[in-house]
C-alpha cells in the first residue's frame, strides 16, 4: 500500500519551485471545491460532513472562488442569533499533525472573501473560517480563526491561536492573549480576495518555545512567541471545522505539518496559482 508520502510524490508536477515542493512534501490535508467538499487529497479521512441548521453551505458555480469555484458560507440579513449550526466538517485524525504527548509544528492557509463592511453591522459577531475542536470537550486546547465585529477593541478583528486546558490551574480554557495572534482593524471588503496563514511551531511544548505567527497577502501581520502551551486532546474525537457562524467565501484550503516560514508563504501568494496546480490530483 502506498503512504501518503510516495501519493504525493507522485501527484506532484516536476517543477515547482523549491519553496512550494517543500510545502506540498508537508500538506495533510487540501480541499480546492471546485466540484465538492470533499478533500482534493488527504492523509486522514477526507469526505466531508456537512451539518445544516438554517442555511447550508454550498459549492458556486461560474467560475465565482479565487480557482475555479469556492465553498460559500451564507445568512440573511435578518438573523439575530449569535451562533448558526451550518458548517462542513472532517475528521482531524491525519489531516492535522498533532501526536499525544509531542511536540508539533503546522500551518492553516486558505483564500477568503468577506465584506467586513457588511458584517460589521450585524448582530451575528464572531465568524469562524476555521477551527478544530471535540464537542464533547469544546475549548480544550482549541486551534481556531476567527473575525470579530464588535464587542472587542479594535474591532473589526481577526484572530488566529489556540485556548488552553480547562484543567491546568487557573486555566478557563478560553483565549489567552500568550498564545493568540489579534490582528485589527480588519478592511476586507467587496470581491476582493486575501490570503491567510497561520503558522506555528513547538505547540504543545514546555519551555517558552512556542511561536504563532499569521500572515496576510504574504505579509507578517501579527505573531507571538516564547510561550509554553500544552495539549491533551483524544485526536479521534477531534474535528476540522469550516464556516462556523461565517458568512463569505473559502478557497483552496490547506493544512501542513511544517512551520512555513516567510519566504514560502509569500512564494505561494505570489505564484498566482492554487496549491492544486502544483499537483496532477
Amino acid at each position: 500500500m502506498e503512504s501518503a508520502t510516495q501519493t504525493k510524490e507522485k501527484y506532484i508536477m516536476i517543477n515547482p519551485s523549491a519553496e512550494i515542493a517543500l510545502i506540498l512534501a508537508s500538506l495533510l490535508f487540501y480541499a480546492d471545491f471546485d466540484e465538492s467538499f470533499n478533500a482534493t487529497f488527504s492523509v486522514g479521512n477526507g469526505k466531508a460532513q456537512i451539518e445544516v441548521d438554517r442555511y447550508g453551505p454550498f459549492i458556486t458555480s461560474g467560475n465565482k472562488g479565487k480557482f475555479g469555484e469556492a465553498a460559500e458560507f451564507i445568512y440573511e440579513d435578518k438573523l439575530e442569533t449569535i451562533w448558526t449550526k451550518d458548517v462542513v466538517r472532517y475528521p482531524a485524525k491525519g489531516n492535522f499533525p498533532y501526536n499525544r504527548g509531542e511536540a508539533f509544528d503546522g500551518a492553516i492557509g486558505m483564500w477568503l472573501q468577506i465584506d467586513m463592511e457588511n458584517l460589521k453591522e450585524r448582530s451575528l459577531i464572531w465568524l469562524d473560517p476555521v477551527h478544530l475542536l471535540a464537542e464533547s470537550d469544546r475549548d480544550n486546547g482549541k486551534i481556531w480563526m476567527d473575525f470579530v465585529t464588535s464587542e472587542l477593541p479594535d474591532t473589526p478583528i481577526f484572530r488566529f491561536g489556540t485556548t488552553g486546558r480547562r484543567d491546568l490551574p487557573g486555566s478557563r480554557g478560553g483565549p489567552n492573549k500568550e498564545y493568540v495572534v489579534t490582528v485589527p482593524h480588519i478592511d476586507f471588503s467587496g470581491d476582493s480576495w486575501h490570503h491567510v496563514v497561520g503558522t506555528w511551531k513547538n505547540l504543545n511544548s514546555s519551555g517558552k518555545k512556542g511561536v504563532i505567527h499569521v500572515y496576510f497577502d504574504g505579509v507578517l501581520v501579527g505573531e507571538v512567541k516564547g510561550f509554553d502551551h500544552t495539549l491533551d486532546w483524544n485526536i479521534d474525537d477531534w474535528e476540522i471545522r469550516i464556516g462556523l457562524g461565517f458568512k463569505g467565501r473559502i478557497d483552496d484550503f490547506f493544512i501542513l505539518d511544517s512551520f512555513l516560514p516567510e519566504e514560502m508563504i509569500q512564494e505561494v501568494y505570489r505564484s498566482g496559482k492554487s496549491l492544486g496546480d502544483f499537483l496532477e490530483l
